[in-house]
C-alpha cells in the first residue's frame, strides 16, 4: 500500500497502481490496509474507549495540578492580564472544552482519544520495525491497562505531552522510511506543541536536531539543513511564547516556575544559605521543616509551594523580581554545594522509575498487582536496552531500527535528566 511502511522500513513503491487511483479509493484502500494489518489492535482500542467511557462516565481522575491549570485557563479566558505559571496549551484546551471551572465530558473524550491515538501510533511504529502481530497486540493491551492510562485520564497535561511525544517519534520513523520533508515538519510541530504544552520539553528540539542530523547523512551543511527543518517549527513556537510573555509582561520566559522547581532540588540543604540572605533564609527553613512535620513528603521537597505565597511579605518582592531572587538563591546553593545538589538529583532519578498514579486510579489490590508488573517491565527495559546495545556493536541490527531506538532512548534520557 502507499501509506503504511513495510517492516524493513523501505521506501513506499511510487509505481503502485493504487497511487494513481482517485482520492476516495485511495483513502478506502488505506483504511482497509490498516484494518488488515492491525485489526486486533483497533478492536482493543475500541473496547478500551467504550469501557473507560462507561466506567468513568466522563469524569477525569484527580490531578495534582488541576486547580492550577483551571486558574490559568480562567486568566487567559478573561483577557490574559497577567503571566501564568502554566504554559498555555493545556489551559487553552480547557477553554475549548468548557472546562475552566471543572472537567467536562468533552475534555475527558479528548484526553481518552489522545491516549488511544498515541497507542495506535506506537503499534504502527512497532510494525514498521518488524514486530509481529501477536506482540503488537500484547503491546496495545498493555498500554490501555488502568495504571498506564490513569495519568492520561487525570486533570493535567501529561496526556497531551504523551500524544505529542509519540507523534514526534512516529514522524521520525516515517521520515526514515521515505525521507519526505513533511515528516520532519510534522516532527518539529509535535516538538513545539510538546514544549508549549509541558515545560519539560522546552528544549527537546535541541536533542531532536542532533538525532536528525546524525540520521540524515551527507555533508555537514546538508545535515544542518535537514536538522533545521525538524527543529524550525518547534523553535518558532517556543520563541512565540517567549516573545508574547516579553511584550505583554516584560518577562522573557515560557513559565516563571523555574526558580521554584529548582527549590525542590535544594530543599535538603537550604539551611546552608548564609545569614546575609535573611529573612528569606529563615522563611525557607521554617517552611521546609514544617513540611516534614506535617508529612507532606518524606523529604520536604514540596515545601516551596506554600512558602511561595509567604515570601512576598517577607522579602518585600513579588512577581519577576521575586522569581529572579529565588534563582540567585538556588544558584548560590548549587554552586557552593554541588555534591548535595547531585545527591538530590540522584534521589529523584531513583524515584523516576517508580510507579505513580493519580488519586482514585485504582484500589490497593490493583496497585499491588500492577507494582509487580511495573517492576518486571523496568527490568525488561533494562535487559533489552543492554541486549540491543550489544547487537548494535555486533552490527546485527538494521541501521533504521538503531536510529528509531536512538530517538526513543534520547527522548527517555532527556525527560529523565530534566525531570
Amino acid at each position: 500500500t502507499a501509506w503504511p511502511v513495510t517492516a524493513s522500513m523501505s521506501r513506499p513503491d511510487s509505481a503502485n497502481p493504487a497511487s494513481t487511483a482517485s482520492s476516495g479509493t485511495t483513502a478506502r484502500a488505506k483504511v482497509r490496509a490498516l484494518w488488515d494489518q492491525d485489526s486486533a489492535t483497533l478492536v482493543v482500542l475500541a473496547v478500551a474507549f467504550v469501557g473507560y467511557s462507561l466506567y468513568l462516565r466522563g469524569h477525569l481522575l484527580a490531578g495534582a495540578d488541576q486547580a492550577d491549570y483551571e486558574y490559568a485557563a480562567q486568566v487567559i479566558a478573561s483577557g490574559w492580564h497577567q503571566i501564568v505559571d502554566r504554559v498555555p496549551l493545556y489551559p487553552l484546551l480547557l477553554i475549548a472544552t468548557g472546562s475552566t471551572h471543572g472537567p467536562t465530558m468533552a475534555l475527558f473524550l479528548v484526553q481518552l482519544i489522545g491516549h488511544l491515538a498515541a497507542v495506535f501510533l506506537v503499534v504502527r511504529m512497532a510494525r514498521q520495525m518488524g514486530v509481529g502481530a501477536r506482540l503488537r497486540l500484547a503491546l496495545a493491551v498493555l498500554l490501555v491497562m488502568s495504571p498506564v492510562i490513569a495519568w492520561m485520564l487525570a486533570g493535567g497535561n501529561e496526556g497531551m505531552a504523551e500524544f505529542f511525544v509519540v507523534l514526534g517519534a512516529w514522524s521520525f520513523t516515517c521520515w526514515l522510511a521515505d525521507r519526505r520533508p513533511r515528516w520532519l515538519l510534522l516532527l518539529g510541530v509535535a516538538a513545539g506543541l510538546a514544549a508549549v504544552g509541558r515545560p519539560t520539553f522546552t528544549l527537546w528540539w535541541l536533542a531532536i536536531g542532533v538525532v536528525v542530523a546524525v540520521a540524515s547523512g551527507g555533508t555537514p551543511a546538508a545535515r544542518l539543513r535537514t536538522a533545521l527543518m525538524a527543529v524550525g517549527p518547534a523553535l518558532v513556537l517556543v520563541l512565540l511564547l517567549v516573545g508574547f510573555n516579553t511584550v505583554r509582561f516584560s518577562y522573557p520566559t515560557t513559565t516563571p516556575l523555574l526558580p521554584w522547581n529548582l527549590s525542590t532540588r535544594t530543599a535538603a540543604f537550604v539551611e546552608r544559605l548564609p545569614q546575609s540572605d535573611e529573612p528569606a533564609r529563615s522563611a525557607l527553613i521554617n517552611g521546609r521543616d514544617l513540611s516534614l512535620l506535617n508529612g507532606e513528603s518524606h523529604s520536604g521537597v514540596v515545601y516551596i509551594w506554600p512558602v511561595r505565597g509567604e515570601l512576598p511579605s517577607v522579602t518585600h518582592m513579588q512577581g519577576r523580581e521575586l522569581d529572579q531572587y529565588m534563582i540567585r538563591l538556588n544558584a548560590k546553593l548549587i554552586a557552593q554545594h554541588p555534591l548535595s545538589y547531585l545527591t538530590a538529583v540522584a534521589t529523584a532519578s531513583g524515584t523516576y522509575v517508580l510507579l505513580a498514579q493519580p488519586d482514585t486510579a485504582g484500589g490497593s489490590a490493583l496497585g499491588l498487582v500492577w507494582l509487580g508488573v511495573h517492576v518486571v517491565l523496568v527490568m525488561a527495559f533494562a535487559v533489552q536496552a543492554t541486549v540491543i546495545g550489544g547487537l548494535v556493536l555486533l552490527r546485527k541490527v538494521q541501521r533504521s531500527t538503531v536510529l528509531v531506538l536512538a530517538f526513543c532512548y534520547m527522548t527517555i534520557a532527556y525527560n529523565w535528566l530534566i525531570s
